[in-house]
């Protein structure tokens, strides 16, 4: 058993897997949960992170949950009436990472149309995926 080592190598599917659920034996050749499948995926996202930035999308999602992580603090220490802005940006997370499966999803499907054929998320990899998105984003 064994890691996928690079973007290059790692299907799409496995990635939302990942991405989407959670579930870290994607990562894994196999599909099989083993010990390092975090560290191992920290270290396919940072190559991803390398190669194409940040998504703003996927910003606007890391600001929401320190701005989260913030109130939580500032409840614990007394801040209780900061508890209705901590429910709204959590309902907004929440909103922000339902969108984002939708636009995955949505994304597939106008990549396809662009390229003219059918991506098999078994067999084309993360770098190939996001060079297609990026011509797509660039009107190539």
């Amino acid at each position: 058993m064994s890691f996928y080592k690079s973007i290059d190598e790692m299907p799409i599917y496995n990635w939302n897997k990942v991405i989407e659920k959670g579930d870290y034996s994607f990562v894994s050749k196999d599909c099989v949960l083993i010990n390092g499948a975090e560290e191992a995926f920290a270290n396919l996202y940072n190559e991803y992170l390398d190669t194409f930035g940040i998504n703003p999308t996927l910003l606007d999602i890391v600001e929401l949950q320190n701005e989260i992580t913030l109130y939580k603090i500032d409840i614990a220490l007394g801040q209780k009436s900061l508890t209705a802005l901590l429910h709204l940006a959590e309902f907004k997370l929440k909103q922000k990472l339902e969108s984002k499966q939708t636009n995955t999803n949505d994304a597939i499907i106008h990549v396809e149309k662009y390229m003219g054929f059918a991506i098999d998320e078994h067999k084309t990899t993360v770098l190939k995926y996001y060079k297609y998105l990026k011509a797509l984003e660039n009107g190539r």
